[in-house]
């Protein structure tokens, strides 16, 4: 990663998905790279790795509310990119296929392990704000705990005149299940779909034209994929 994350993050887009064989990708990728460019982000070969840690209740009623069609519904992650040298909190709410998602860089001190989830530690690093008011109240409500660990490779585009679009290309999705604060080792966890691969085109205004001919050429058909909704179900 060439570029510091912002420390907070606030936005609304739209966000539409399609799953695609990973075959499609050496296709897709040049087609993209006309209309694009490769986010700086990316490293010279031109992805990064995203973890995220998901949180959920006891009773998974994130993922339930994903497999009931609620409208409007939220997730709870840690994200950090790479090595972990730095740590994000996120909380994703999503109406229809509009998102909103806030993001607050967590303190260089703070650790994601075993200790800390069970004690709930993480929570006293997140900066003082309505994120962590809303945050310690859903906490509690729902008592939420570590759920599931997915990690992935991700390829970034961003476009070359507007910062209202972005293209995103993932694949080698893997998931670790937490259990009791227990971490596995990613090299034993499952693939959550070895096969497949999960472009998201996200975007705050109307879709450019040259994005349906990428969707026509290869018949790609709009998905509701979870990534965190497979791994749970794996």
């Amino acid at each position: 990663m060439t570029k510091q994350k912002s420390s907070q993050l606030h936005f609304r887009r739209l966000e539409f998905k399609y799953v695609i064989p990973t075959s499609l990708l050496d296709l897709v990728v040049p087609t993209i790279s006309r209309y694009l460019d490769a986010d700086g982000y990316a490293n010279k070969a031109g992805f990064y790795k995203v973890n995220s840690l998901y949180f959920d209740s006891p009773h998974l009623a994130c993922y339930q509310q994903k497999l009931d069609g609620i409208l409007f519904r939220k997730k709870y992650r840690v994200r950090y990119y790479g090595d972990k040298q730095k740590l994000f909190f996120e909380i994703k709410r999503k109406s229809g296929d509009t998102v909103f998602k806030d993001r607050v860089l967590l303190p260089p001190t703070t650790r994601i392990n075993q200790q800390s989830l069970v004690n709930h530690q993480f929570l006293h690093h997140i900066p003082e704000g309505k994120l962590k008011g809303e945050l310690l109240a859903d906490y509690h409500k729902l008592n939420l705990k570590p759920k599931v660990l997915i990690s992935y490779l991700r390829r970034p585009f961003v476009s070359k005149f507007t910062n209202n679009l972005r293209i995103t290309l993932d694949y080698d999705l893997k998931a670790t299940k937490i259990t009791n604060g227990e971490f596995l080792d990613l090299a034993t966890t499952n693939y959550v779909s070895p096969d497949l691969a999960v472009l998201e085109i996200k975007f705050n205004e109307t879709l450019p034209a040259w994005t349906r001919h990428i969707i026509n050429a290869h018949n790609l058909q709009r998905d509701s994929f979870s990534k965190y909704a497979s791994a749970i179900e794996k």
